[in-house]
């Protein structure tokens, strides 16, 4: 506090006032002291209150009720994982056994054709033609990743994250009636387990080998390039109808390029030279096995945020790319000799882009 010449707030003396730190109003000797006393009185008053309080507050609170439901909560949910993790290995038995059960009966059918063949003497170079490719079928197959996988439950309604065994065929029917029909064939492969799950209309991708320089992130579904380069997916598709959606996410060049490779070729930076390479590039060129046809359009046709759906349909042997802003889509037949099915998807560039895959 210090002194002023200003009027006290209590009364009208102007001599010796101080101005209280607090309030910043000015009081005379006799009411600083009123005051002062008038604010230890408060502080005395909130103490009181303090101490009242304090009194109030319970000792002991049981916390018993809501532990209990704690360890009732502990007990449920490790019965429930229990019961799944049960019943996944139990499926996975089962489809393991039904997988190796599917190759062993092709290739019993196909030493059965043989063996009555031997006995009538009859087999002719078409035979061996036809038991070789069944046989090239099956082997291909066998190399595929195993059909077998976890993926977690996504249902936010628990808190217990449930996982459930998935089983998604390496064929099915129609392609082994197109191989047999391609084959003429005396020997019709069949396969239950393969007939057991329908594909999904829209693959869950993500990029997996590259080569040249891409950098890959955010769990594997952004992908930036720089210069020539090229990078895969990591699904094989053998058979029915996949969607797969991508954003531009940079670009700075022309020549992104979204299409397939036949899953057994080798990745390379310049992957769209490759024989089996089919696809577009920048929607404004086709390429067919590893050639590029001439532009369809000459204005640039792919920018920032656009937004691209790559149609992979092996039933038909047939690529559809989908371009969301500009509303058009192009479509282009897969000739299964330069480029045999399983596939996999091809993504390339030689600028500098950022290309995201949206799941």
């Amino acid at each position: 506090m210090f002194s002023t010449k200003k009027t006290c707030i209590k009364c009208t003396t102007n001599a010796d006032l101080v101005i209280c730190d607090g309030c910043q109003k000015n009081f005379c000797q006799q009411h600083l002291s009123e005051h002062r006393n008038e604010i230890m009185r408060r502080v005395d008053q909130i103490d009181n209150e303090c101490e009242r309080f304090r009194q109030n507050i319970p000792e002991d609170n049981d916390p018993a009720p809501i532990l209990s439901a704690i360890e009732a909560w502990e007990e449920e949910s490790i019965e429930k994982i229990h019961l799944i993790a049960a019943t996944a290995k139990a499926d996975v038995q089962k489809y393991t056994k039904q997988t190796l059960d599917d190759l062993n009966e092709g290739l019993d059918k196909i030493t059965l054709s043989m063996k009555s063949n031997r006995e009538k003497r009859d087999a002719v170079e078409v035979n061996l033609k036809n038991w070789n490719h069944q046989l090239q079928t099956l082997q291909d197959l066998l190399k595929l990743p195993f059909p077998i996988g976890l993926v977690s439950d996504p249902s936010p309604s628990s808190s217990i994250k449930s996982i459930k065994v998935t089983y998604e065929p390496p064929v099915n029917s129609s392609v082994h009636s197109k191989m047999n029909a391609r084959t003429n064939s005396t020997v019709q492969l069949e396969s239950r387990s393969f007939l057991v799950v329908e594909p999904k209309s829209v693959a869950e991708e993500r990029f997996h080998r590259f080569a040249g320089h891409v950098r890959l992130s955010e769990n594997n579904s952004v992908a930036a390039c720089v210069g020539y380069s090229s990078v895969c997916g990591t699904k094989v598709y053998l058979s029915g109808t996949h969607r797969i959606r991508f954003q531009i996410a940079a670009k700075k060049n022309e020549g992104i390029f979204f299409g397939i490779l036949a899953s057994t070729q080798e990745i390379t930076a310049r992957a769209t030279e490759l024989p089996s390479a089919y696809g577009w590039r920048d929607f404004n060129r086709a390429i067919m096995n590893g050639t590029a046809l001439p532009k369809t359009y000459k204005e640039k046709t792919m920018q920032p945020a656009d937004r691209i759906t790559l149609t992979i349909n092996c039933e038909n042997a047939e690529l559809v790319l989908t371009h969301h802003r500009l509303k058009n889509k192009l479509a282009l037949s897969v000739n299964l000799a330069h480029c045999p099915l399983p596939w996999k998807l091809l993504v390339s560039s030689y600028g500098e882009d950022k290309i995201s895959i949206i799941n």
